[in-house]
């Protein structure tokens, strides 16, 4: 999993990969934990594979695809 943060300090969402179980990217609100988002749809990902942010996107690596996920605005 990986932390991601507004502005470094603020508004934390821990990612997580659903690997080799339901294959989803999932949101958590990273003070309460409380779930965000489960975004379905993302291939088969093995364990291990962390998604990592570059220029705004959430980027993650499957077995076939990479897949890159924006905020809705």
């Amino acid at each position: 999993p990986i932390a991601t943060t507004t502005d470094g300090t603020s508004e934390p969402v821990v990612w997580v990969v659903g690997s080799q179980d339901d294959n989803a990217l999932h949101a958590f609100d990273g003070d309460t934990g409380a779930t965000i988002a489960v975004t379905p749809g993302v291939g088969n990902i093995n364990r291990w594979i962390a998604p990592i942010v570059v220029d705004g996107r959430l980027i993650v690596a499957g077995d076939n695809a990479v897949y890159a996920f924006t905020a809705r605005q």
